[in-house]
Formats: C-alpha cells, sequence, structure tokens
C-alpha cells in the first residue's frame, strides 16, 4: 500500500458548511435519502510558502477535495480514532482506515473525490477554462467582474459561480444564489497583506433503502494525489500522497440527529412529510377502541341530533367530586369543577381532532363554545353499603322513592360563546343559585372550570340524604372552528395564487433595488387585471411582504398564507411525528427526541418560509411546490368534514369562495348541541341538625346567610380573622422564635403571620339555640365559666341527641342559672349510664349527708375505686369535659371513657363496669396530649428520635400556630401570651382549665387552598378527581390578585402531635367546610409592614359581641 505524509500546514482546509437531508424528489427514486453536503475549501496565504491556489495551476492539478460517508458506526468509530503505531522491519504500518486518502468504497463507505483542476481549469490571458461533463474544454471570458448584480459583502471580491453536479460533476453557473446545493462561489478576501481564498462547493450522496438511516456520518478533506496525478514525477514513496486536516461531522447516531444545534445539519425531510399527514383524530392507546367521530351533522344552523335520552357517567372523569358542606343556617353549599377541554375534545363532533393541537387551537375552539344549559338537580336517596368499580367495599345510593321526581335546584347558560373564564354561569334564585368562578392561576388548569353553588331549600327538608346531579347542554363549537380553517385556508390559497402569478410576469425581477413611488397603484392595476408592468422584486417584497427584511413577525398577504398554512398543519403535525416510524420514503418522526421534534418543527418553518421569499432564486418552482401542499390540505380537510356532512362539504366548497372573500364563518356555521350528565356519589344528610356547629371563619356572633354559592369573605376579612386568632397566643404578629438544639442546630418555628401556615381554632361554638364565642379569650386567658357550661351542653348533646329549649329559672336555689343548668347536663349524662339521678341538688344539702342523693349511692365505692386508681396515674391528658369541684370526683372517669373514639369504645349499652375496663386505651389517649411532648427541656419530647423518626424541619412545617406557643413557651419566649410549661400535669388535668384548653388547642382546622389538580403524559391529562391542596399561608394568598380563591378546613390531627381522633371529645361538624377568599384586583397592599397589637382588635371585637 502507498504511504501517505501529512501535509496539514501545506494543504487548504476543507470545512463542512451545511449537510441536509430530503427525500428523492421523483417517486421513481427508490425509497432513499438524497444528502447534499456543502463545503468550503479555505487557503490563508499566509499559511503556505506555495502561494495562492489560483497562481499556481502546476500544483493545483494534483490537488482533491475528498468527501467520505460512512452510515456504518464501527466504521466511523475506526476512522475517528487516532491512527494506530506499529511497525514492522522499521517500517509503519497502517490500519485499513488510517489514511483516507488511500480508503476505497466499501459496503458503508461512500467516497466522491474531485480534482481542484477539474473546478478550476486553468488561467490564460484573463480566462478560465472549464471542463464539463465529457472533459470538453469550454472557455468562459469576463470570468472576472465586480459591481452590479454581482456586487458582494464589503471586503470580498467576486470571482465566478461553480456547481458541482452529482452526475455531470463541475458545471459553471451565470447567476448567484442563496439557495441550497446549486452555485460554486469563490470569493476572495483581503486584510492587510493577507489575501484568503474560500471556495464553496456541493456534494450529493444517496443513502438508498431508507429515509431514516441508523448512522450516518461524514469526513471531509484535501489531498495531493501524486500518485495517480502525477505519475510522470519522481517523488519519494512518503510524498505519493499528501493529505490535509480531516473535518468530520457524525449526522445521525442510532437514529437520532445530531449536530443540529449549530444549523450545520438541516433535515429537509420535513417538508416532504407535509404530504403524508392525515387530517385524522390521533390513534388511541394501544387495546383501546378506535376514537370514531360522533353523530353526523344532517343540516345547518340547527340544533341537530338531539336525542331525548342523555349520555352520563356514574363516575365521570370530567367532573370532580361534589365538595359539599353546610352552613351556619343549614343550607347546602357545594362547589365541584368541570374539565371542559375534554369534554369538549371526547363528545364534540371534530375534537378528536385537537387532542394533539397546540395549546392555542383549542383557545380558540373554547371561544366558539358554550354552556347552552347547566342545570342543577336533587333527589333523595337511600345510601346502601355496595361495591365500587375496582371491588371495593363503597357506600352507594338508591333513589328513595321511583315516585319521587328530582329537583332543579338551579338552572342557567351563558349567553354568548364567551369560553372559559368568562364567568358567565352566575344566577341565583329564592332556592338555589350556581356561579363560575376563575380560580387557579397555572395556565396548565385554565380549561379547567370551576362552578360554586347552593342548595337553600335543603334546610326545609326534614328526613332522608340528597344527591345532587349536574345537567349539561354544550353548543359545539368544533364544527364553526373547523369550517372557519377551512375557509381561512382557501382564502390562503387565492392569496397564494396570485403571487405566483406576479412571480411569473415576464419582466418581474426578484433581485430589483428601485423602489418606486407608484407600487401601490402600478400592484393595485395588476390586481384588477391592468395591462402587465414591470414590477421588481422590492415591489413584491414592499406590497406582499411589507417588509423588506421579511421579518418573521410582520408581514402581509404572503405571510398570512404562510402563517394560516402553519396554523393548521401544527393540529395534525404532533399525531404524525408521535406515531411510529413508516417504512420506506415518508416516514414519521416517531424516534425522534421531544427536543428534536420541535427543532424539525422551526427548520420546517425556516425551509417554507425561504420558499415563498423573494430572493429564493427558484421561487417560481417552489411557490408551485407550496401550492400542492395547500392544494393536498385542503382535499384533506374536505374529506373529513364531508364523512360528517355531505351537505356541509358541499356548503363549504372553496369554489364558492371569491378571492377577496372576508374570512368570516357566521354565514355558514353550523351548530350541533350534544348534552352530558352525572351524579355526584357525595351525599347531603338532611337531618343533621342544622344549629350544632362550629365556626371557624366568623369575627363576630352575628351572620348573615351568604347571598349564593359558597361562603365568601374577603381579603381584609381573612388578614382580619388571622390577626385576632394569634392575639390569642402571641402578643406581636411579626416575630419569629427560633429553637436551639443541644447539638447546636437553630430551627426556626415559623410563627410570623405572612408565612406561617393558616390554623384556626374555633370562632364561635352553635349548640341549640345557645352560642359560645373564642374570639375574645386571648384577654384574660380563658372564659372559663362559659366554656364549662357550652362543654357540658355538647357532652350532653353526644350523650343524649338532645338540648333543651328552655332556661332554668329556679330563683329559690342559691346556685346560679349556669350552675343549675350544669347540673341539669350532668345528670342527663349520668342517666345514659343507667345512673338515677336525684333533683337539683339543693344549696344548704352537704355532700355526704343523709340528704346525698341516689345519684352518688349508686356510684358508691366504684367511683370512689376510680378516683383513687386516677390520683396514682401521671395526670398528663386534658381530659373532654370538667364539672363543678364537688362532682369533678364523680364523674371524671365516666367521661374519660368517653373520649375513646366509636372504633374502640365499649359500647354504651354495656355495664359500666365493662365500659370502663378498657384503662389502657384511656392512658393512651391522655399520653397522646401530653404537653411534654412539646417541651424540649423534657425526656422524650417529639423533637428526640425517641418519639418519632420524623425530620424536625417536617414537624415544624405542619405544626399548627396554636401549638407552636406552647413549644415557644416552653424555651422562654416573650411573645407568648399562656406559657404552659409551668403549669403542674394536674392543675391542666384540672375543671379550672381543661375546656378552654381543648377548644383552643385541640380542635383545630388547617385553612388549605386549591392550587389545581394531577396531571399524567397520557392522554387524560388533568386528573380532575385527584385536586391538590396545600397549606395557605398570607404570602401565597398575596400572589392571587383578582382570583377568588377555592379553600377547605382540614381538622388537624397528627401521630405525634397532642390532638384528638375524630368526632370525640367536644368536637362538633365545622360549618362552611369549603369557602372562597376573594382577593381584590391589583397590587394587594402590603398588609404585613403595619402590624398592630392584638389587643386593640379584641376590643373591637368584644364592644361588637357585647
Amino acid at each position: 500500500m502507498a504511504g501517505s505524509t501529512s501535509g496539514q500546514s501545506f494543504c487548504p482546509v476543507i470545512t463542512l458548511e451545511k449537510i441536509t437531508l430530503e427525500y428523492p424528489l421523483s417517486s421513481d427514486v427508490p425509497a432513499g435519502l438524497i444528502v447534499t453536503v456543502g463545503s468550503r475549501l479555505v487557503e490563508d496565504e499566509s499559511n503556505t510558502s506555495v502561494g495562492s491556489l489560483l497562481q499556481n495551476p502546476d500544483l493545483n492539478k494534483y490537488l482533491k477535495v475528498r468527501i467520505i460517508q460512512c452510515t456504518d458506526p464501527e466504521k466511523t468509530q475506526a476512522i475517528m480514532a487516532p491512527p494506530s503505531a506499529l511497525f514492522m522491519d522499521g517500517e509503519r504500518i497502517y490500519g485499513q482506515y488510517d489514511i483516507l486518502g488511500l480508503l476505497v468504497e466499501e459496503p458503508g463507505i461512500g467516497i466522491v473525490d474531485h480534482s481542484l483542476n477539474d473546478i478550476l481549469g486553468s488561467q490564460s490571458r484573463g480566462t478560465y477554462e472549464i471542463l464539463k461533463a465529457a472533459g470538453n474544454p469550454t472557455s468562459i471570458n469576463n470570468l472576472h467582474t465586480g459591481g452590479g448584480e454581482f456586487q458582494l459583502p464589503s471586503g470580498q471580491e467576486y470571482i465566478g459561480f461553480y456547481h458541482i453536479d452529482p452526475e455531470l460533476g463541475p458545471m459553471v453557473g451565470r447567476v448567484h444564489s442563496h439557495a441550497r446545493h446549486d452555485r460554486l462561489t469563490i470569493i476572495q478576501t483581503r486584510s492587510g497583506d493577507r489575501r484568503k481564498i474560500i471556495i464553496p462547493f456541493t456534494f450529493q450522496f444517496e443513502v438508498p433503502d431508507t429515509p431514516n438511516p441508523q448512522h450516518l456520518a461524514y469526513f471531509a478533506f484535501c489531498y495531493y494525489d501524486f500518485e495517480s496525478l502525477g505519475f510522470d514525477l519522481d517523488l519519494p514513496e512518503d510524498l505519493i500522497k499528501v493529505s490535509g486536516i480531516v473535518e468530520k461531522r457524525v449526522v445521525i447516531d442510532d437514529f437520532k440527529l445530531r449536530g443540529n444545534s449549530d444549523s450545520v445539519v438541516q433535515d429537509y425531510r420535513s417538508i416532504a412529510r407535509l404530504d403524508h399527514i392525515e387530517v385524522t383524530p390521533p390513534p388511541g392507546p394501544p387495546g383501546a377502541t378506535e376514537m370514531s367521530v360522533p353523530a353526523g351533522i344532517n343540516k345547518l344552523n340547527l340544533q341537530l341530533n338531539n336525542s331525548p335520552g342523555l349520555t352520563g357517567w356514574a363516575n365521570s372523569t370530567y367532573f370532580s367530586d361534589l365538595n359539599i358542606t353546610r352552613d351556619a343556617f343549614g343550607n347546602a353549599r357545594f362547589f365541584f369543577s368541570l374539565d371542559f377541554r375534554k369534554l369538549l375534545l371526547e363528545n364534540s363532533i371534530f375534537g378528536k381532532h385537537f387532542i394533539n393541537a397546540p395549546s392555542a387551537v383549542f383557545d380558540d375552539i373554547a371561544l366558539r363554545t358554550r354552556i347552552f344549559s347547566l342545570k342543577v338537580v336533587r333527589r333523595r336517596v337511600v345510601p346502601l353499603l355496595g361495591n365500587n368499580e375496582l371491588g371495593s367495599t363503597a357506600i352507594v345510593s338508591k333513589p328513595f322513592s321511583l315516585g319521587e321526581p328530582e329537583k332543579i335546584i338551579i338552572s342557567d347558560s351563558e349567553t354568548s360563546s364567551t369560553g372559559t373564564g368568562g364567568n358567565s354561569i352566575n344566577r341565583q334564585t329564592e332556592i338555589g343559585s350556581i356561579k363560575e368562578i376563575n380560580t387557579l392561576k397555572d395556565p396548565i388548569f385554565k380549561h379547567i372550570r370551576h362552578f360554586v353553588g347552593s342548595d337553600t331549600d335543603a334546610t326545609e327538608e326534614t328526613y332522608g340524604h340528597f344527591q345532587y346531579g349536574v345537567e349539561l347542554e354544550i353548543e359545539d363549537g368544533t364544527i364553526d372552528y373547523f369550517i372557519h380553517l377551512y375557509k381561512r385556508l382557501a382564502y390562503s390559497k387565492t392569496m397564494l395564487q396570485e403571487y405566483v402569478n406576479i412571480i411569473n410576469i415576464p419582466h418581474v425581477d426578484n433581485r430589483g433595488e428601485e423602489d418606486f413611488d407608484w407600487i401601490e397603484r402600478a400592484y393595485g392595476a395588476l390586481r384588477m387585471g391592468a395591462p402587465a408592468a414591470a414590477i421588481t422584486g422590492r415591489t413584491i417584497r414592499t406590497v406582499l411582504l411589507s417588509d423588506p427584511g421579511f421579518e418573521w413577525e410582520t408581514g402581509a398577504d404572503i405571510i398570512d398564507v404562510l402563517g394560516t398554512y402553519l396554523d393548521i398543519i401544527s393540529i395534525w403535525y404532533n399525531n404524525y411525528v408521535q406515531a411510529d416510524p413508516g417504512p420506506g420514503r415518508g416516514g414519521s418522526l416517531g424516534h425522534l427526541p421531544a427536543e428534536h421534534i420541535e427543532w424539525v418543527w422551526d427548520t420546517l418553518r425556516d425551509d417554507l418560509t425561504w420558499m415563498i421569499h423573494p430572493s429564493n432564486i427558484n421561487l417560481k418552482k417552489d411557490a408551485l411546490v407550496f401550492m400542492k401542499l395547500i392544494n393536498n390540505l385542503l382535499q384533506k380537510m374536505e374529506n373529513a368534514i364531508r364523512t360528517v356532512s355531505p351537505s356541509l362539504a358541499l356548503s363549504i366548497s372553496e369554489k364558492s369562495f371569491s378571492p377577496t372573500s372576508p374570512v368570516a364563518s357566521g354565514g355558514l356555521s353550523s351548530k350541533k348541541f350534544f348534552k352530558v350528565r352525572t351524579y355526584f356519589s357525595e351525599l347531603f344528610d338532611s337531618e343533621e341538625p342544622s344549629l350544632v356547629g362550629c365556626d371557624y371563619l366568623s369575627t363576630e356572633t352575628g351572620q348573615t346567610s351568604n347571598s349564593g354559592g359558597l361562603r365568601t369573605i374577603s381579603l381584609s376579612h381573612f388578614i382580619n380573622r388571622l390577626k385576632l386568632e394569634m392575639s390569642k397566643y402571641y402578643r406581636s404578629h411579626g416575630v419569629n422564635t427560633s429553637l436551639i438544639f443541644l447539638d447546636g442546630v437553630t430551627l426556626g418555628l415559623n410563627t410570623h403571620i405572612a408565612t406561617l401556615p393558616v390554623h384556626f381554632a374555633p370562632s364561635l361554638v352553635r349548640l341549640g339555640g345557645s352560642t359560645l364565642s373564642l374570639i375574645k379569650q386571648g384577654v384574660d386567658l380563658w372564659d372559663r365559666e362559659n366554656n364549662d357550661l357550652m362543654a357540658l351542653r355538647i357532652v350532653n348533646y353526644k350523650r343524649t341527641g338532645q338540648f333543651p329549649n328552655t332556661r332554668f329559672l329556679n330563683t329559690d336555689m342559691s346556685f346560679s342559672l349556669e350552675q343549675q343548668e350544669a347540673f341539669y347536663y350532668l345528670t342527663n349524662i349520668a342517666h345514659t349510664y343507667g345512673i338515677t339521678a336525684a333533683a337539683v341538688l339543693d344549696v344548704d344539702r352537704v355532700p355526704g349527708s343523709s340528704g346525698t342523693s341516689s345519684f352518688d349511692e349508686e356510684l358508691g365505692d366504684l367511683i370512689n375505686r376510680l378516683a383513687a386508681d386516677e390520683e396514682t396515674e401521671t395526670a398528663t391528658a386534658v381530659l373532654d369535659t370538667i364539672y363543678p369541684p364537688n362532682l369533678n370526683q364523680v364523674l371524671m372517669n365516666i367521661i374519660s371513657n368517653f373520649t375513646i373514639s366509636q372504633n374502640t369504645a365499649p359500647r354504651f349499652d354495656l355495664p359500666l363496669q365493662e365500659r370502663i375496663s378498657n384503662r389502657t386505651e384511656i392512658i393512651k389517649r391522655r399520653e397522646k396530649i401530653n404537653l411534654d411532648r412539646l417541651n424540649l427541656n423534657t425526656i422524650g419530647n417529639i423533637f428526640s428520635d425517641r418519639i418519632t423518626t420524623r425530620d424536625n424541619r417536617e414537624l415544624v412545617a405542619t405544626m399548627p400556630l396554636q401549638l407552636k406557643s406552647v413549644v415557644a413557651g416552653a424555651v422562654g419566649s416573650e411573645n407568648v401570651i399562656n406559657d404552659w410549661s409551668g403549669l403542674s400535669k394536674e392543675t391542666l388535668a384540672s375543671y379550672k382549665i381543661i375546656n378552654s384548653f381543648v377548644f383552643n388547642y385541640l380542635q383545630l382546622q388547617a385553612v388549605q387552598m386549591l392550587t389545581g389538580y394531577q396531571t399524567t403524559e397520557t392522554v387524560d391529562g388533568v386528573l380532575i378527581k385527584k385536586p391538590i391542596w396545600v397549606s395557605l399561608d398570607l404570602t401565597t394568598l398575596s400572589t392571587q390578585p383578582g382570583r377568588d380563591v377555592l379553600c377547605r378546613l382540614k381538622r388537624f390531627e397528627d401521630q405525634d402531635m397532642p390532638s384528638l381522633p375524630e368526632g370525640v371529645g367536644l368536637e362538633l361538624p365545622p360549618y362552611d367546610k369549603y369557602f372562597v377568599i376573594s382577593v381584590p384586583e391589583g397590587d394587594v397592599p402590603d398588609y404585613l409592614a403595619d402590624i398592630e397589637e392584638g389587643a386593640e382588635y379584641l376590643s373591637a371585637i368584644e364592644e361588637r359581641n357585647a
């Protein structure tokens, strides 16, 4: 094998400037890929002692340019690896791929060689001799020229144009061009005494059999071939071939496009793919049924195909669950969400076409769609134990009576097609209301519609459970939108046809630079059919593009044509590129990563832009190619319309439009209505007393009934409510407390009003006609007398299900009315345990004397024994309720037993001894609410791994502000009002403070806001039944201007922190579990900069509640 010498400083440099991929233009060519490699030969005269290539024809005739194509990844790796360094008998042995100048074609390797002499010929008296196809010399005079139409950028000098045809070899051209692989331009540049010569040229390769090769790489370099061209030279063997620097580029590897980030590799296959895009819905997932089009359209401008039956879903994926609550007046208030996008795409005529379309497409569809009718209905049902769709046990419902009709609570409609966020659903009647609100900020949920409503008639019902349902009638906007697209494209075709007619007029010079003041007039005359006039390219650019610079964002008629085509083709483009790769020419892009698909779309847009650019030398040909694409798309859209309605396809045929027809769709718009309905599984119990519950949101005793929907409070009201809550525990709202642990780690408690997660204790407790306000109880510590009395009422209500209708008015006794009422409740409680209670104790009777009631006698030794046991236990628990001093000893254990939850408590119809025997559970519960858990100075606190393995930051992040005050007090914070760390356990468990502590520390509700829904990458998109609720703080709330923030109360119960199980103790159902905070438009005021002391607010509240 002949040797080779590296001539990197001696040979010109070859650079790969552009590599384009495209399908064969002729359908007769077998399926494959055409690759055009654009290169530049660069010679810097300062780097060679030989001189200019153009000045050394004797040397030029030995210089060759070589481009190597490799489709074998292993051979590419071998070529790119460093040369081997093997020697035999003192002579270096080269590997097969070490010397690329000696490489020959083989499977996976293609080679194109051209002699520079073939390209440049030889210079003779100012004339270049150009070799054509058969090697016949042809003289071209005056090849050197300057100025005029050949003017190049400043500092460059025009010399000539050449093109290397893949079949005919080097050829000469006479017209300058920016087009792809079309001409060769020799450029000479000067910088001082240095001169650089640049020769761009192109070669074409074919990758047979497949348009999507697994691997593709190119190598380009120059070399002096003295072996074949210099046979008459007597040169050393090492100089038989002298090679220059090798330019390397991997284009495709493992079916993935490479090198596109710097625009060297450009994939023009995308334009050819456009002919293969189908105007059909995307295929469903594997195993899914075909996504068929709904029932066809029979007529235009009528309500069509409306069968009396409704499409219904027992567990609809379009609707969220019904979030229902009771207010203080017994009314049912609720909200639900609707995935409007999914509902429309899956049930409208053309909806499935737009599943993978850009978001802006559905935005337009939503503007053309309206809710023609929305009804909220109610029916009485019987809850039964059954199974859900997954086979799990669940509560199911059946109608209470087949003869009892469902009742329409409210009905409304959008008056116009305002689309998502229009808030046009808003109606209130005497028995109900419905309103759409704007609640979510994230754009991904902009087509999730939220409706709040109320059923004020529910308070009139006295028995049974009620189930609510929704019935929707939708005016299909996809029909109008699809017709609108078709008409836009048909009108764009007429614009493109006019453009083609202009550029084909004789004497139209698309490179002209003259500017005429009669452009508009001449163009106008041409459009009216006047005699043809000489129109320059500047005329075309000015009139049709409006901007000579051809900016993408600007332009008039022809730019609108391109924009319309891209807008429409984008609807089905994703369907095509996400499909599996197809065989042969026109295969899909399914194997490409998502980031490259986006790049291909950008490239496609740029390529189409260039096709109709006035500077395109192939404008006449490319404009016709673009016209063919539009015709093809029009035909496919018409076929899609015809499958739905032949009469509609005939009515909107492009032949019915004139070139100047407006792109309006009102005249031929078609309307179809479809109905859907669902019943929510959540039930409303009408038998639950309306005057029993806790209000967590009010700031005063009197509350007016909300006008409609969920209870709505203003931002200022909510801030005031939080300030009042904090004032019961902290002296200042803007102070943060830090915890310092033994290991030196510091942890912030986050007690600042701006950032702490909001938790509320009850502000008002309602039981029958009695109301207890807990708002003001941060001033004088606790209003013990009223707290104790309400606690007794609650315990009596839970034991008997009754509360008195009259007050105690026995004025002959020395006991106060509150004490008499307390004794009355205690008697009722004892009666539930089978204990006979005597009359109300007389003031003169001394406990233990002959006047002792049978109540004490029946308990006898049992109660005394239990009391004695209690004294030996660690009194770390907070009991549910407390009694006047003389009865606390008697009933403490009975009520302790009552605190056991329903799942673990002994049944109350069992004997007393058996009910109280479950003392292990009692002790466990008491230890759970031991305040020592929150004291860093005690052994076994929750911040120690002895109690929990949870991270301290996690504990603090979820801890309510009320319990944080206990922690802060234990570490000596002066900002805490009530320090519990110095209080004995016995005192805490005594009657003096126990009820007040339960109300204000253990019956807490976290305030959470709806921020969105879980999402998935599948076709389901938004999972409407999986809402995301997060803890609310004022800082987050301030980022929601102009929105109605949906909130809920979430009962606080923690495995490690002091808390009570649901339903035990003094807990009553919360009113307005779901509510709305209305945040005003514009910037939210800085409500944190000027926080006043809580006492001022408490004083004002006390005056209102007096």
